[in-house]
């Protein structure tokens, strides 16, 4: 297991170190917290027992039960083609 733990590092490491290079620390703060967490390096201190994100958990991000509507202006589209959704699935499950 120390051996999948260092590689993980090694490999996180080597993923983040051009972003370390090209933002300033402050930038990815939430990241660095991220994988901290996902090494259990750190507790995640959930805002919301109710979620319980497993990987990846950005701290920070607002955790809310519900999201207005209005974020998501693609519904419209989805839900316009929801008929013909419906229809390619019904002839897939058929």
């Amino acid at each position: 297991m120390r051996l999948v733990d260092a590689g993980r590092h090694a490999l996180f490491d080597g993923m983040l170190e051009p972003l370390r290079e090209r933002y300033d620390h402050s930038e990815l703060r939430r990241v660095e917290q991220c994988l901290a967490i996902y090494l259990h390096e750190q507790p995640a201190n959930l805002p919301d027992l109710r979620q319980q994100p497993k990987f990846p958990y950005f701290p920070g991000i607002p955790s809310r039960t519900y999201y207005p509507r209005e974020r998501f202006p693609e519904l419209e589209v989805l839900e316009a083609g929801a008929a013909a959704i419906r229809g390619e699935l019904r002839a897939v499950l058929e």
